[in-house]
């Protein structure tokens, strides 16, 4: 039952937050938002407290995934390809651009996580707005580290199938064969 109310209270929040008129000149929030925060600010930080510890493990487990396939195959793969004297320029470019995107989604993190820090210490109940500010800039950070992880996950795929079509192209085997 808890569990039940937590979530209709989360999604009340997001709801009644989506709803936010921002301008260039003036980004503030309508009363009832704003009363709507400060009202339920100990809630919301918990809420952004349990977000940071699940985004933090995460992070760390996405992180480690993504430098085993750098370190432990696409590099040692590419590596083996020069020294049998098969350069594969897609491999190549494929190692520099996946190493580059790896090292973006590391950095857009640590600015995501700086982010999250800031909004879990502003005082949702006396500067509800600003709260509101620096919840959507969050917003937007933590989105840019997902699409860094898809745009890593799309290239992962891509590694796997140039190897799949080089390894055909040298008469290796093909699966279920």
């Amino acid at each position: 039952m808890q569990r039940k109310k937590l979530v209709l209270f989360i999604l009340l929040i997001v709801f009644s937050l989506s709803f936010t008129i921002k301008t260039f000149a003036d980004s503030s929030i309508s009363s009832e938002q704003s009363d709507n925060i400060e009202n339920n600010c100990s809630s919301i930080k918990d809420t952004l407290k349990r977000v940071q510890n699940s985004d933090k493990n995460a992070r760390v487990s996405l992180g480690r995934n993504f430098q085993v396939i750098l370190a432990d195959y696409i590099t040692p793969l590419n590596v083996r390809l020069v020294k049998n004297n098969i350069f594969n320029n897609e491999l190549a470019n494929l190692q520099n651009e996946f190493s580059e995107l790896r090292e973006d989604f590391s950095r857009k993190y640590v600015e995501y996580s700086q982010e999250l820090e800031l909004l879990i210490n502003t005082s949702c109940e006396e500067s509800p707005a600003i709260f509101y500010d620096r919840l959507e800039t969050t917003r937007t950070k933590r989105a840019a580290i997902i699409d860094s992880a898809k745009k890593l996950n799309t290239m992962i795929k891509k590694d796997i199938e140039i190897v799949t079509n080089l390894n055909e192209s040298l008469g290796g085997e093909k699966d279920g064969e």
